[in-house]
């Protein structure tokens, strides 16, 4: 049986470049700092999105990135560092 994640948001997965395999899940609201606090890190692998339903992550494309982070200036910031967005 494999675990469930339960959130009342979207959940992200963060693979970081260059940190041996790094991966970081976040929430929605807590992307911008996420983001901040492991940046010396390096640049993002890539970006995934939690599916509740088939109990899988799949990648988040940069359309996509804009879509959900438009209201989140911090976050888009963020985002442009790394050119995500």
């Amino acid at each position: 049986m494999r675990p469930y994640l339960n959130s009342s948001g979207r959940i992200f997965l963060i693979r970081f470049m260059f940190a041996m395999g790094k991966q970081v899940m976040c929430e929605q609201k807590d992307m911008a700092q996420t983001l901040k606090e492991n940046y010396a890190a390096g640049g993002v692998d890539y970006i995934k999105e939690y599916n509740p339903a088939k109990q899988t992550f799949k990648t988040v494309s940069k359309a996509n990135l804009k879509l959900y982070f438009d209201w989140d200036t911090e976050a888009m910031e963020e985002l442009k560092k790394l050119r995500l967005c």
